[in-house]
């Protein structure tokens, strides 16, 4: 097989994976901390809101900046298809700016290597639901990582030639960063520590720009720590899991992460190296190992952050984030592999037809019954999303109709890959309170 025609066979895998997910977004709809984020029952204004947030429930000012400004705010539950796509051209060129500041070279201005990249990241993220469509958990877990991607293409391209650019989006990026999600906050801590250290053995001299983001990030990390919102809403999640137990956990965490969700990508990241000729991005003489350590204590770190300060489990939303930044790793273990032992065609073959169908095969979430891709394509050809959208639409006139109490029925066809949660049994849940404020009712329960 002539390398044009891998390349055409790599672009369809792409489109297969990728155009169902955009197609999904047609069928978005609004749920949980979507409502609760948007109504706005004090009429208060954006800074206020904003300032009401930070000392009651949240330092990620960002995130509920954001939130508060979507569609919802403004009576509307429409448009809600126009963020899973936004997010994706964000990653899209997002990672091309990465790509282009570790100088990649490859076919198609590196436009195929990165909707590749986008592909195996559909087909492992722990949740598809809370990364692409549930708008809370995009903008507070999704849009950070996507601004790490920029924070390290920036990193380095100021660590050659300082722009004026390259500065405005570094500062940027941490801004967004840091008023997203605490793991990302810590993981852009370490990484300008490192790469400040870096700068200064290299050319015995301080980087202003780096140093000054270091000590940027340091200001967010204060916010976040003293953030009275913050310190709520971790007591009313805490439970009485001691410190043996969040060690336990967070080693676990790398076993089931590794196993689960790093391997597949592993081998996908190889076999698209001799199809895109990707060239060796570090010097031959680091060793794998270093890396691989490096990918357990991401893990190990991200978790025991997560589960220390809640004291439990972390949600599917907190994966997301640990598997996505475990990738970047996880790539530069598959560039070294590639380029420092040969492996034969007929072994990578193999291997990428054994990688498919464990996806189609066999669940990798525990969170779904099945994988990624054939859950996609098992809510669209099996008519759910269609079903879904029609009870949406029912639902929706039933709640306009509604004279201050509301019954309305549950669910029945939930396409799982872009539903996250219905209505409570129990009115005074948030979710329920919250979709009551915006319909102007007193309270909205499930039929039983």
């Amino acid at each position: 097989m002539n390398k044009p025609s891998t390349q055409h066979l790599l672009i369809l895998i792409n489109c297969l994976a990728i155009l169902p997910l955009l197609f999904l977004a047609y069928f978005n709809y609004p749920t949980a901390d979507d409502f609760s984020y948007a109504v706005n029952p004090n009429n208060l204004n954006f800074i206020e809101h904003n300032i009401d947030r930070y000392l009651n429930w949240t330092s990620r000012y960002f995130a509920t900046s954001v939130l508060i400004s979507s569609p919802i705010a403004h009576g509307i539950i429409t448009y809600f298809w126009v963020y899973p796509i936004l997010f994706v051209v964000l990653f899209h060129f997002s990672m091309r700016y990465l790509l282009n500041a570790l100088k990649i070279k490859t076919v198609y201005s590196n436009h195929l290597l990165s909707a590749s990249l986008l592909s195996i990241y559909i087909m492992v993220v722990p949740s598809l639901t809370e990364n692409f469509f549930w708008l809370a958990g995009s903008v507070t877990y999704f849009l950070p990582s996507i601004a790490f991607l920029c924070l390290i293409a920036t990193s380095i391209n100021i660590f050659h030639q300082k722009k004026t650019s390259d500065i405005v989006l570094l500062f940027f990026s941490l801004f967004v960063i840091g008023g997203c999600v605490e793991i990302l906050v810590g993981f852009a801590g370490i990484f300008l520590l490192g790469i400040n250290c870096f700068y200064y053995l290299k050319n015995k001299k301080i980087s202003i720009h780096l140093l000054l983001a270091l000590a940027f990030i340091g200001l967010l990390m204060l916010l976040i720590v003293f953030s009275p919102g913050n310190q709520k809403r971790e007591g009313i999640t805490q439970t009485d899991m001691n410190l043996l137990n969040v060690v336990f956990f967070s080693i676990k965490k790398i076993v089931t992460i590794g196993i689960r969700y790093l391997l597949i990508p592993f081998v996908l990241f190889i076999a698209i190296h001799p199809v895109l000729k990707i060239k060796s991005l570090l010097p031959q003489k680091v060793n794998l190992i270093y890396l691989i350590i490096g990918i357990g204590f991401l893990i190990f770190s991200g978790s025991f952050i997560t589960i220390y300060s809640l004291r439990i489990l972390p949600p599917p939303r907190v994966e997301n984030v640990l598997v996505f930044s475990a990738l970047i790793l996880v790539f530069l273990v598959a560039n070294q592999t590639f380029h420092r032992f040969k492996i034969s065609n007929s072994v990578l073959i193999a291997l990428v037809i054994a990688t498919f169908l464990i996806q189609f095969l066999l669940p990798l979430s525990v969170f779904h019954e099945k994988s990624n891709l054939p859950l996609i394509y098992a809510d669209i050809f099996s008519g759910k999303v269609f079903q879904y959208e029609q009870e949406m639409k029912e639902r929706e006139v039933l709640l306009l109709n509604c004279i201050k109490q509301c019954e309305v029925p549950a669910i029945q066809h939930k396409p799982m890959s872009i539903f996250f949660k219905d209505f409570s049994e129990d009115p005074n849940h948030f979710i329920n309170k919250s979709q009551a404020q915006f319909y102007d009712l007193e309270f909205i329960k499930l039929k039983e």
